[in-house]
């Protein structure tokens, strides 16, 4: 009969006042009996104390202690009875609702009496021992043999996922295999279970045994590699291992570092093609010259080739620089690189009987040891000296220009040369283009005038420019001057049919054997490396030829590649839109390569297709211009052949000075009328 059945006619009989402190008294009653629990095997469970359905056995939950104390712990259930023919729970526990020993044929497990011949003690247990004890535990189905169940009140066998000591032993925390340890721990210190096979956490992802110190856990794959030193081994079954050696962190295998401890090989050297290594001390690194030690944490073992030592075989660190000891082909700037070819303002110097690149007179090697940049706080590129920012001097190799800037070869100013002072001087005014001061160094001629050269064999020394062809009086010179190359006429048919013309002038085909076909003063067909035009034959390495085509190679007589960089059609020249000095596209006016005289590239100076613009349109008064970096443009020669460099506003040093002059007049004669107003008038 349950307490409030019992209490109900007492609650009719008393007041209503005192109803209440009955209610009160009731609850209280209520809330002291022992709580009982459900366990999943069926209705004798239902006598589980609350809390107590914690003993998982193959898929199940079983009770380890009893609510009612006439109850008996069996087979994890709660029973009314203890057996008719003789007690199976031998030493019942009324304080907590177990049992303490077992009869023959069951064993005691967790607070209960489990059967060794039917489930669920079979799933636990393979074979009895003395009366109320397990010799054998299974361990494939998740138990351990207790090392000290050596009499019927101690637990046989213990879950492999038991984590709570018993004995002074323990199991894993989410493990399903284990092997129990051989004895049992003392003073506190249980010994634990070796794991072997681990379950999934909750949201089913897959754990794995982790072995650390010889002590097994189970692990996520992401906590293991979380753990510094540990990593995911797949050899033999998915586990988590403990890296070997000197490695700090390894991967795919014990031996196979990612990174190393700071003791006795500190240094990570990688294997061939692979993201693993192995961990070397100094001198094992640096014992071939191939590799050297960098100490940037994590430290590690490189090639020469990693260190900025470009395509070196061997290096040395001196002083913390790295320097190259041995170069298939020879030495970069100090020693940083191996290259075929030395940069830019650099020459090749033997050092030690060995090929090192090093930089001019002027200049110094950049930061990366990749060129040679000029050794001077000037902002005016290759400027070696200047004053408030206006270049007086160019470094070694390179010529100051009208303008105070600083090129490499002072042709790049048309009507200009390279004097021995390292300055650009206008050429003399009978020449277009010279190689030196003197009227006879004329390179090219003004339009209306040819050149004709003072040594015919050696066209770089120049000449002189003089009349345009003539139709010749007599029977041996031109009869008609058809060919106009440049703004020049040029001799097209000679008089004397034993010759033809060359290079625009009559000659006799015998002296060159320059035209394979001729006949009435012309020629038809020309000889290899020469190119037909206009009745005559015309070489590239000199005037006026250059000036048509650039490449006549290949034995048919005619030009291949034209001047302007388009391809010959037929032997013909198409021209480019006026503004291009080269171009890709006939006429274009935006497929210009490089600009003509008097203009410039917006796209800089790269050689991929664009517009050219006028250079006073950018720069006022400036006549020839070449695009800098980005979008700004440097004035090479002015209207007046003289002045600064460009400033952002677009205004060259010149113009400036010029403001400036009128800014000094205009202030000097304010000054001068207020002299006079004050002191004149006021005598007056």
């Amino acid at each position: 009969m349950c307490l409030c059945s019992s209490l109900l006619p007492m609650y009719l009989l008393i007041s209503m006042f005192d109803k209440t402190f009955f209610l009160i008294f009731v609850l209280q009653s209520v809330l002291a009996q022992p709580r009982e629990a459900t366990c999943t095997p069926g209705e004798a469970t239902t006598n589980c104390k609350a809390g107590k359905c914690n003993v998982w056995i193959n898929g199940k939950d079983y009770c380890s202690g009893c609510a009612i104390n006439t109850k008996f712990l069996i087979n994890g259930a709660c029973t009314n009875a203890n057996d008719d023919s003789g007690k199976i729970c031998t030493t019942p526990s009324q304080a907590d609702g177990t049992c303490a020993s077992c009869k023959e044929g069951y064993f005691l497990h967790e607070g209960g009496c489990y059967k060794i011949a039917q489930e669920p003690g079979s799933f636990i247990c393979s074979s009895a021992g003395g009366a109320g004890l397990c010799s054998a535990c299974k361990n494939n189905n998740g138990f351990f043999k207790n090392p000290s169940a050596a009499d019927a009140t101690k637990q046989s066998c213990i879950a492999c996922n038991r984590t709570k000591p018993i004995d002074n032993v323990k199991g894993v925390d989410g493990c399903t295999v284990c092997n129990g340890p051989s004895e049992a721990g003392s003073g506190g210190n249980p010994k634990i279970t070796t794991c072997q096979t681990c379950s999934p956490t909750e949201d089913q992802t897959e754990r794995i045994v982790k072995t650390a110190n010889e002590v097994t856990s189970c692990v996520t794959e992401a906590q293991c590699t979380a753990d510094e030193g540990f990593f995911v081994d797949n050899n033999g079954g998915k586990k988590c291992t403990e890296c070997a050696g000197d490695c700090k962190t390894c991967k795919g295998g014990a031996n196979k570092c990612t990174s190393c401890k700071p003791a006795t090989n500190p240094y990570w050297k990688q294997d061939n093609n692979l993201d693993t290594g192995t961990c070397v001390n100094a001198e094992q690194c640096t014992g071939t010259n191939e590799y050297y030690t960098d100490d940037t944490e994590p430290k590690s073992c490189k090639p020469c080739r990693e260190g900025g030592v470009k395509d070196c075989t061997k290096c040395e660190k001196v002083e913390e620089n790295l320097v190259c000891k041995e170069c298939p082909a020879k030495f970069g700037l100090g020693k940083k690189s191996c290259v075929e070819a030395c940069p830019e303002n650099s020459t090749e110097s033997d050092e030690e009987s060995k090929k090192v690149c090093k930089c001019n007179a002027d200049f110094k090697p950049s930061e990366d040891f990749t060129e040679c940049i000029v050794d001077s706080a000037c902002k005016t590129p290759y400027c070696k000296t200047c004053s408030n920012e206006v270049c007086t001097a160019c470094a070694g190799g390179y010529y100051l220009t009208p303008t105070n800037q600083c090129v490499p070869d002072c042709t790049t100013i048309k009507g200009y040369y390279g004097d021995n002072d390292k300055k650009c001087k206008a050429c003399n005014s009978e020449c277009a283009e010279c190689v030196g001061a003197a009227s006879t160094q004329c390179s090219a001629c003004r339009a209306g005038k040819k050149l004709t050269y003072t040594d015919d064999s050696n066209p770089n020394n120049g000449g002189t420019c003089g009349d345009a062809c003539k139709v010749s009086a007599d029977g041996t010179g031109c009869e008609t001057c058809g060919a106009q190359i440049g703004g020049t006429a040029y001799c097209s048919k000679c008089k004397n049919v034993q010759q033809a013309p060359l290079n625009g002038n009559c000659a006799a085909n015998s002296r060159a054997a320059f035209c394979t076909k001729m006949g009435n003063g012309v020629c038809t067909q020309c000889a290899a490396n020469y190119f037909l035009k206009d009745g005559g034959c015309y070489q590239t390495d000199r005037q006026p030829g250059k000036q048509v085509c650039s490449n006549a190679q290949g034995g048919n007589g005619k030009c291949q590649t034209c001047a302007n960089g388009l391809a010959a059609t037929g032997g013909n020249c198409a021209e480019c839109h006026s503004t291009c000095a080269t171009c890709s596209t006939a006429g274009a006016v935006d497929k210009c390569k490089t600009c003509a005289t008097g203009y410039y590239k917006e796209n800089g100076n790269d050689t991929t297709d664009g517009p050219c613009k006028k250079c006073s349109e950018k720069i006022s008064g400036c006549k020839q211009c070449v695009s800098s970096s980005g979008s700004s443009v440097i004035c090479l020669e002015s209207e007046v052949g003289t002045g600064g460099s460009v400033n952002k506003s677009g205004l060259s040093t010149g113009a400036i000075a010029g403001i400036s002059v009128a800014v000094i007049v205009v202030v000097g004669g304010l000054v001068g009328f207020l002299c006079w107003w004050f002191l004149c008038r006021g005598k007056a």
